[in-house]
């Protein structure tokens, strides 16, 4: 039925009809990248207008002459906030922040920031994301003299052979590396002290690809299962130092209508998004 329906619904008709009422959710059950249909909703018209919502929001929101500044910061944000303050106390530090879009995140925890002329913060994204974000910045920057916020943007991966950073961040985006194992040992080539995940797709579950819906558009994306993710760590010299659930962000029945599993068996379905930070494994030196 609905395949005739589409046949007979003229294009832009059509295309209208989906945004009205899209089929959000997750989708299936495969082996790899390759077999899910990518139809980038990170460019979509509906996507980038939340994310210019997200910061005209917080620009209208902010209150940084309080005590606690506003907006407050929810929970997740409170993990990277915390380890930064505790890194820049006393020394700079340069932070990357792998896939963050707008750097909208930083945006949020600067007035958290208790050392932020010590911190260096750096967005990789594609250049129409970086675009909206840097023009914020200029914004912000505008108001505040003589403050640069600290945050540049940049669409290409570091040379691990020319830069280092003290933390690396990723905020929800692991689970739409094509190759999640690769960009990992990618990141870990920058040789990063810490590792910071929130918001990630895992759980006790076996590691598979779904589609997923977002606004009018999909992507493949993974549930990776969270003793494989912790032993690239391992492997790599690397501890976990901190790990919780995020009861935030819940999937499946009940959840908000992009997080649904629509077809995918309930072995498969991960209940929640987690959070993982990991801390470079020191040598033990030996006594004399």
């Amino acid at each position: 039925m609905k395949k005739l329906l589409k046949r007979l619904t003229p294009p832009i008709l059509w295309d209208l009809l989906k945004r009205i009422k899209p089929n959000y959710g997750f989708f299936g059950v495969y082996s790899e990248f390759s077999e899910v249909s990518y139809e980038d909703p990170w460019l979509d018209v509906g996507w980038i207008s939340g994310q210019k919502q997200k910061l005209s929001n917080l620009e209208s929101s902010r209150n940084e002459q309080l005590f606690l500044p506003l907006p407050h910061l929810n929970d997740y944000l409170m993990i990277p906030c915390l380890l930064i303050n505790l890194l820049s106390q006393k020394n700079s530090i340069k932070v990357l922040d792998h896939y963050g879009g707008t750097g909208f995140i930083y945006h949020v925890i600067y007035p958290y920031l208790l050392f932020p002329e010590n911190v260096k913060w750096s967005v990789l994204d594609n250049p129409t994301l970086l675009k909206i974000g840097v023009d914020y910045t200029k914004q912000m920057v505008a108001q505040i003299e003589g403050d640069s916020l600290g945050i540049s943007y940049i669409s290409d991966m570091p040379d691990p052979s020319l830069e280092k950073f003290d933390v690396i961040y990723v905020n929800s985006s692991v689970q739409y590396y094509s190759d999640y194992k690769k960009n990992i040992r990618d990141l870990i080539a920058l040789q990063p002290k810490y590792f910071i995940f929130t918001r990630l797709m895992s759980g006790e579950g076996i590691t598979f690809v779904c589609y997923q819906k977002i606004f009018a558009k999909g992507t493949p994306c993974r549930f990776i299962n969270s003793w494989e993710f912790s032993e690239i760590f391992r492997e790599n010299g690397y501890d976990l130092i901190f790990k919780a659930p995020n009861k935030e962000e819940n999937y499946g029945r009940g959840s908000i209508h992009d997080r649904e599993f629509k077809d995918i068996p309930e072995e498969n379905q991960t209940p929640f998004s987690i959070h993982m930070v990991f801390g470079k494994r020191e040598e033990k030196k030996e006594a004399l």
